[in-house]
């Protein structure tokens, strides 16, 4: 028998350490493996990869059901896992470089002004080849929003798809 988990919150440190609970219970169980409904607006980079670190190292028991908005630090952790994914009809996809002042992806509600931004050396590195990675994916005006720290909105359920494989 499989156990389920829906996340459906933002990343952050109380959500992303009461998911590693649950799933923590679960494997000290006698399931078959877990499916894990995953949906984010985003939130906190540090998470994200705490998150993606867990999961992949448990990546044989867990498969990843991406449903809903994969917004920012949720398009990182759908991207970077390395468990078997299946893409849920009408995902929404959004991706743009992170904010490197406090190590969250930007809040998807305020507009930034990308000059105010201090961007680190190793989180230009890691902005850039999270875009170098799938840019083969993206239109020319995709590529153009993110390289000006703009919001990328994606529907093409088959973009998507290769995006995040």
């Amino acid at each position: 028998m499989r156990a389920t988990i829906v996340f459906e919150e933002s990343i952050g440190k109380k959500s992303i350490s009461k998911l590693i609970s649950k799933i923590e219970i679960y494997l000290a169980t006698e399931v078959d493996g877990i499916d894990l409904y995953f949906s984010s607006i985003g939130g906190e980079a540090d998470f994200a990869y705490v998150l993606i670190d867990f999961i992949n190292l448990n990546k044989d028991k867990i498969d990843l059901k991406l449903y809903g908005n994969i917004f920012s630090a949720g398009s990182w952790i759908a991207k970077n896992c390395k468990c078997k994914k299946e893409f849920l009809p009408e995902i929404k996809l959004m991706i743009h470089t992170a904010n490197i002042n406090d190590g969250t992806f930007k809040d998807i509600n305020k507009k930034h002004n990308s000059s105010t931004w201090a961007v680190s050396e190793s989180n230009q590195k890691t902005n850039l080849e999270f875009i170098n990675n799938i840019k083969e994916y993206l239109l020319p005006e995709e590529i153009n929003l993110y390289n000006n720290d703009e919001d990328v909105y994606i529907i093409d359920q088959e973009r998507i798809k290769k995006i995040l494989t």
